[in-house]
């Protein structure tokens, strides 16, 4: 993805990011992803999505042209949490820092704001990860990178088809997991923040290993690993919402509505605008 300059007419010129595809590396699959990619970009308009201005193919390469949103992702936020902490190890400390509460809330309530959104539409995002989540210039937050997403009324994937990015996908979407239905398959995006919330609360994800089979094998069948909330002093609604958002079973995890509305996302940042 780079960025270019918007053509210099009225209103002034504004930057964009441009996402390119090598259009004879398409396959049918991945062709359909990019159409649908397209129509969520150009039509899903939220203030915590980004927006979409169109495509265009050029020299054997289609490119999809969106809002640049200039600022850096979650990811690379925790990613210094985790260098810094690191550092002081190396150094001596023993204490591990994170960021307050309330900073991780008012993170995640835009996100949930973005995902009730997309939701209630029939849209399941299916790549929640902190890479996928960006700050504007300004300090607002952006949900970004539709290109795995599912439109239920037009589904042809199937809702439990593994997709995704493997540390923040759902028990379900694992081989052995249990099938979601329909219904069911919007969960994954919960469970995918829950796992967000826990990197952000503590640096570190709730399940990790290097081999698929064995990270595969930790999701479905180990119990959420409180101890490290614990550590980190986290609080009780915190360790709550948490333990909701990654719940095994898709029927027993909160829809995002839900999440949204969890008495620690509103005591930080605020109820949810109507």
């Amino acid at each position: 993805m780079r960025s270019v300059p918007h053509p210099s007419h009225t209103p002034p010129p504004r930057a964009v990011a441009l996402k390119a595809y090598h259009k004879a590396a398409l396959g049918r699959t991945a062709l359909r992803r990019l159409e649908l990619e397209q129509r969520i970009l150009q039509t899903v308009r939220h203030p915590h999505i980004i927006r979409g201005f169109g495509a265009f193919e050029e020299d054997g390469h289609v490119f999809l042209a969106m809002e640049f949103a200039g600022g850096r992702s979650v990811a690379q936020f925790i990613a210094y949490w985790q260098r810094r902490n690191r550092q002081d190890f190396e150094g001596g400390s023993t204490t591990t820092v994170v960021p307050e509460e309330e900073s991780v809330c008012l993170v995640l309530a835009p996100l949930l704001d973005a995902l009730c959104f997309l939701h209630a539409r029939g849209i399941v995002h299916r790549d929640v990860k902190p890479a996928n989540a960006v700050f504007t210039r300004d300090g607002s937050i952006r949900l970004i990178d539709f290109s795995l997403s599912l439109d239920k009324p037009s589904d042809t994937d199937g809702p439990c088809c593994q997709i995704g990015t493997r540390h923040y996908m759902a028990p379900e979407l694992f081989a052995g997991g249990e099938v979601p239905s329909l219904d069911l398959v919007d969960r994954t995006d919960c469970w995918a923040l829950g796992v967000m919330a826990f990197q952000l609360l503590t640096a570190e994800p709730p399940y990790s290993h290097d081999v698929p089979a064995c990270l595969a094998s930790m999701v479905l069948e180990e119990p959420v690993p409180l101890r490290p909330l614990s550590l980190m002093g986290t609080s009780a609604p915190a360790v709550d919402f948490v333990f909701a958002a990654l719940q095994k079973h898709p029927a027993q995890r909160p829809t995002a509505a839900a999440l949204r509305e969890h008495p620690c996302i509103v005591q930080h940042a605020g109820a949810a605008s109507a």
